[in-house]
């Protein structure tokens, strides 16, 4: 009698974690309908983000310098990381940099904005973006966003980052970008 109670148990739980587990998923699902703005890649942000379409610098999401440089025209640079990017932003027109230059250009027609933007960049990857770049855009201006966290430029310092021990199933990353669960873990 008691091995069956604990049968039933056990099949009991495992019922109510398998519900629990598929409510939760609608449930992010309701609230995350046209994608998660959270996610770099794959499915899940694809429909969140409008438009990926890249620019001429480092293939990301942003303007790039469309006219032969002119001394008459004012050349500006955006470097930054998510936040230039555009993280959390459907359409790129409505980031920061776009809206700057929709500005700019109502009080001067001559006026040009690049952006070298991409999650995660940090103080190295600006300085390498600009020693790249820069002779090649000769920007006026440079308009730099940075967030405390890129401020540390000292890379081997860094405490190592230890993984979720979830993250070493195999398929985890499969699985990350179709299953929100998985995705916010």
């Amino acid at each position: 009698m008691a091995v069956k109670s604990i049968y039933k148990i056990t099949r009991l739980s495992i019922g109510l974690g398998l519900l629990a587990i598929i409510t939760a998923e609608i449930f992010l699902r309701l609230i995350f309908w046209g994608g998660v703005s959270t996610q770099r890649s794959g499915r899940l942000s694809n429909g969140f983000y409008q438009d990926r379409n890249g620019n001429k610098y480092n293939n990301q999401r942003g303007l790039h310098y469309t006219n032969p440089i002119n001394k008459n025209q004012l050349r500006v640079l955006v470097q930054g990381d998510s936040i230039t990017w555009g993280q959390g932003i459907k359409n790129s027109k409505d980031s920061y940099p776009s809206v700057l230059k929709e500005r700019l250009l109502n009080y001067n027609n001559q006026v040009e904005i690049a952006v070298i933007a991409k999650q995660g960049y940090e103080t190295l990857d600006h300085l390498d973006n600009l020693e790249k770049w820069g002779e090649a855009l000769q920007p006026n201006i440079i308009i730099y966003q940075w967030h405390i966290t890129d401020l540390e430029v000292d890379r081997q310092r860094r405490p190592k980052k230890t993984k979720a021990p979830w993250t070493y199933i195999p398929l985890h990353n499969k699985l990350r970008q179709k299953i929100l669960l998985v995705a916010f873990s």
